[in-house]
């Protein structure tokens, strides 16, 4: 047969494989069964692109501005006591692409998603606890009349050496980070003190990296957060945060005082309404009592008025009673005196006639002071 003859047989299963190649090879070198394993490969070969396409992005470079903005949201999100292992790694690194991205101020290009950004971090703070482990190293040691920016230049000339000539390009970052009480070199010396020693050459696993591997887990369950520290001490001038059970607890106690604060608040305002309700009464009360004191003076007067009407009624009433008695007094002795007056005197003795006379003239001249007699 000639080899031409079986030409689309290699076309079909490729340049590389001859009819007679197949015809001698010990397994078929492609799938008979079905096309899936192309669907399959060509499914991963697109995962493949969209990881490297994320990658790549993660890997452009960040301005200093952006990277110091990225340091600051990491510091401000991770040590949130307030929130602490509640939050999950994914849920932190939205907050912090929200942070970094709105309230940092920065215009980002690169970045577009949390796995980038975390990438950045992750190469930011390797760098940062190498160079940190051995600038504390020096510090731990420092010769005489060593500036802190001479223990500086050596820390980076260290890092170089270890790092194949590559020098630290992480300085903007690295002092934000010391600032941060999370970072505080001496007190996270002094918290690691009782901590098991490792055997390292001061770059692997330097005390700052200790103190942040055993604070930060960047576990899928869950961001763990370190509050060993004392809550509050000052080191280098500067106040670490309260951890998570301090918070907690500074909330607790909030909440009580708060309710104590709310039941005293309502107990007062039933006291001010009981005591408003009492006055209410209290004014009610006087009310009606004024009202009938008033009545009671009033029927008072009028019953003294009506009193002394009657009394004086009967004051008239009894002169009026005397004036007749005097008048039946009088009406009788007239009547007597008329007698006296008209007594025939002949008929009677000359002695007799002679009193007769005598009380006649007593009796004219008494009438005539009364004015009984016309002028």
């Amino acid at each position: 047969m000639n080899a031409s003859y079986f030409s689309h047989v290699s076309q079909q299963f490729g340049s590389g494989f001859t009819y007679q190649g197949l015809l001698n090879a010990p397994t078929i070198p492609f799938d008979t069964r079905n096309g899936n394993a192309t669907k399959e490969s060509k499914h991963k070969s697109k995962a493949t692109q969209k990881y490297n396409s994320q990658s790549s992005v993660s890997n452009k470079n960040l301005t200093q501005a952006e990277d110091v903005a990225l340091t600051k949201a990491w510091l401000y999100i991770s040590v949130d006591s307030d929130i602490g292992n509640s939050q999950k790694n994914t849920a932190m690194w939205d907050r912090i692409l929200l942070t970094w991205k709105d309230n940092m101020e920065v215009e980002y290009s690169n970045v577009q998603n949390t796995n980038s950004l975390q990438c950045r971090w992750v190469k930011i703070q390797g760098a940062v606890n190498k160079f940190h482990g051995l600038y504390e190293r020096l510090e731990r040691n420092p010769q005489s009349g060593t500036t802190p920016e001479d223990m500086k230049r050596e820390a980076m000339r260290m890092y170089e050496n270890l790092n194949d000539g590559k020098s630290f390009n992480y300085d903007h970052c690295w002092k934000i980070m010391i600032k941060n009480p999370k970072w505080c070199s001496k007190g996270l010396t002094k918290t690691n003190e009782s901590r098991k020693q490792k055997s390292y050459n001061g770059i692997d696993n330097p005390p700052l990296l200790r103190a942040t591997q055993g604070s930060i887990s960047n576990e899928e369950d869950g961001y763990v957060m370190d509050t060993s520290a004392a809550e509050g001490t000052n080191y280098d001038g500067v106040v670490r945060p309260q951890g998570r059970k301090g918070c907690k607890e500074k909330k607790r106690r909030f909440n009580e005082e708060k309710g104590v604060v709310d039941a005293l608040n309502k107990l007062q305002c039933t006291l001010e309404k009981q005591i408003d309700v009492h006055q209410e009464e209290l004014e009610l009360k006087r009310e009606k009592d004024k009202k009938e004191l008033e009545l009671r003076e009033q029927m008072m007067k009028k019953e003294i008025k009506i009193k002394e009407k009657a009394q004086k009624i009967k004051e008239k009433a009894q002169k009026i009673k005397i004036k007749d008695q005097e008048l039946k007094k009088k009406a009788q002795k007239r009547e007597q005196q008329n007698l006296i007056i008209n007594q025939d005197l002949n008929k009677l003795s000359l002695a007799l006639q002679k009193t007769y006379e005598m009380y006649q003239a007593q009796i004219l001249k008494e009438w005539k002071n009364d004015g009984l007699f016309a002028k």
